[in-house]
């Protein structure tokens, strides 16, 4: 895609599966995203946590959850109860 294609993006996905100071963390680019293309919608992917703080960053227009299971917070993320420690 050229630069111009780049300029009529209307839709953006910022994905950070991880918890929600990394979310914050990202914060800085998310404005920036935001501020160069304006009039589009910034959808974030992340996890429950980072969604919680997402209503608190203005910029971001709607949250996708997904539980990774990499995430120890994650539902998906349980240790096998036979599985001796």
């Amino acid at each position: 895609m050229t630069a111009a294609g780049w300029q009529q993006a209307k839709r953006i996905l910022c994905i950070r599966l991880d918890y929600m100071g990394d979310v914050l963390m990202s914060t800085p680019a998310i404005r920036a995203l935001k501020q160069s293309f304006p009039g589009s919608e910034i959808t974030l992917l992340t996890s429950s946590s980072g969604a919680a703080v997402a209503s608190f960053i203005p910029e971001i227009d709607d949250v996708i959850v997904y539980a990774a299971p990499w995430l120890k917070s994650s539902a998906e993320h349980q240790p096998d109860a036979d599985m001796e420690m």
